[in-house]
């Protein structure tokens, strides 16, 4: 009987030990890496869409494929990306750091976008209007 005690006490150490350096585990990807990633997803749900699938599986399908092309820009993985945004996760406040640089990430391609639109030039043809 004594001896089971001392089994459990050893695998609730080990349990401990374990729980507490998950916790501590060091990033792959850092904050201004995943901001970006964070982002270019954003806009790649966005693009999927506006491509308006009739049919749902036709949605994940395109966004899964146009998603992975991020990951690869980034050389990460979907896996990857998920175990460092869990790890990130676990500090609220650094996780809303890391959206508020997405965010503006996000806002500087916007402003960009509509200052090229702003510039472009105005069709002479007169069948365009």
């Amino acid at each position: 009987m004594n001896n089971l005690g001392i089994k459990i006490v050893f695998i609730y150490l080990i349990w401990a030990i374990s729980a507490c350096q998950s916790k501590s585990q060091k990033t792959d990807i850092d904050k201004e890496t995943m901001s970006k990633i964070i982002a270019e997803l954003q806009i790649t749900e966005n693009k999927v869409n506006r491509l308006a699938f009739n049919q749902g599986d036709s949605a994940r399908i395109a966004y899964s494929y146009l998603a992975n092309k991020v990951f690869a820009k980034y050389k990460t993985d979907s896996a990857k990306f998920a175990k460092n945004f869990d790890l990130f996760a676990d500090d609220k406040n650094q996780m809303l750091k890391i959206y508020e640089n997405a965010e503006k990430i996000l806002t500087e391609r916007k402003d960009s976008l509509n200052l090229n639109n702003a510039n472009e030039k105005p069709s002479h043809r007169p069948d365009v209007q």
